[in-house]
């Protein structure tokens, strides 16, 4: 009887330490989000609070206007105007809101489309598949709708504008290494991962700039860089990666729907419609003929993101036919009376070459 009593006191003491083990882990994974989450006070005086990597810093700005954030803290709080901006020491990041990520079915993604709700990505059993647009300019109904390429190539699957996608070309496309991984597909579980990441988060930090130092030890997302081009897709993509790569941040080269995402977003902001969504896009951008340093101008910055038009195209992990990455944004040999729609035209180009008017930027995923 004795010895019965015992082993149920060491029993229940065995289940408490247990309890007490999971509660300090919860404890623990609660103070870690509460940590990575950030209030700051809007232009209205109202209280917003978003969430910020791990050894990232605020450095200025609201959602409306574009929150900064950097990996150095001396640049904590700085602000944001221009002449800050372009002094300060650490990579830069700016927050895109993500209200609507995903749709669970083609259906309820033609019904949000069709309500101006633009969501990221579509599920796919367990995976997920990237969400194009393409936008009508001075379209009062639905300036946006779902793209999946040229009328020829549309219907199907091999060439058709998509993400997540292989390069199955061998002497124009994907080397084995960024084919294949643990379970089979880098891209695949890699959009996944940022995916997931958009939908915690509710939104994704891109790099402020064109990303710099391409031919230096190591990229940076900082204004005034010149080394922003002539580097080939494979090269930027693996750079990329090596910026942030820990189980509690990684980066990665844009996707095309992350780029539709921050269009939606800008377009819904009529300050940044009427300058940006024009047919003259002179004024806001590097047009001039010649490549620019990264920030070169104030006037080439919405929602303190600098250079989305022109200066450099810039090289998503969007796909088209067997051996074309897509680019986006235009650049300094574009002229807005060639190309009406510079923030949405999609150059394409292989992965092998390197081209002095195409660039890259890239994301958080955290």
């Amino acid at each position: 009887m004795q010895n019965k009593k015992i082993k149920v006191k060491m029993l229940v003491s065995i289940i408490l330490v247990v309890i007490l083990i999971v509660l300090i882990i919860l404890l623990f994974i609660v103070m870690k989000e509460e940590k990575n989450k950030f209030t700051i006070t809007n232009e209205e005086n109202k209280k917003e609070s978003l969430n910020i990597p791990d050894g990232f810093y605020y450095v200025g700005g609201t959602i409306n206007t574009g929150v900064i954030i950097s990996d150095n803290e001396e640049d904590y709080n700085k602000g944001q105007d221009y002449n800050t901006s372009i002094s300060l020491k650490g990579n830069q990041y700016v927050w895109i809101p993500v209200d609507n990520p995903i749709a669970q079915s083609t259906d309820e993604l033609n019904n949000m489309v069709k309500n101006k709700k633009y969501p990221i990505a579509l599920k796919d059993g367990e995976n997920y598949k990237g969400i194009l647009y393409n936008l009508t300019l001075n379209s009062k109904d639905e300036p946006f709708s779902i793209y999946t390429g040229e009328e020829e190539n549309k219907s199907d699957e091999d060439n058709c504008n998509r993400e997540p996608a292989v390069l199955t070309i061998k002497t124009y496309g994907d080397s084995d290494d960024l084919i294949e991984n643990s379970t089979g597909n880098l891209y695949q579980d890699s959009f996944n991962k940022m995916v997931k990441s958009v939908i915690k988060n509710k939104g994704f930090y891109v790099s402020r700039y064109e990303i710099g130092n391409l031919h230096g030890d190591k990229f940076v997302s900082k204004a005034l860089q010149n080394d922003i081009s002539n580097l080939s897709w494979i090269d930027g993509y693996k750079g990329i990666k090596n910026m942030y790569n820990s189980d509690l941040v990684s980066s990665e080269m844009i996707w095309g729907c992350q780029w539709d995402a921050i269009m939606t977003w800008l377009y819904s902001k009529d300050e940044v419609k009427n300058s940006y969504f024009t047919e003259n896009t002179n004024e806001v951008c590097n047009h001039t003929g010649s490549i620019l340093s990264t920030a070169s101008n104030d006037k080439y910055s919405q929602k303190n993101i600098f250079d989305l038009i022109g200066n450099v195209a810039e090289f998503t992990q969007e796909a088209e036919y067997s051996s074309i990455r897509i680019a986006r944004g235009g650049s300094f040999d574009y002229e807005s009376e060639i190309n009406t729609n510079n923030m949405l035209i999609r150059e394409k180009n292989g992965i092998v070459y390197p081209y002095s008017n195409i660039g890259f930027r890239s994301i958080l995923i955290f």
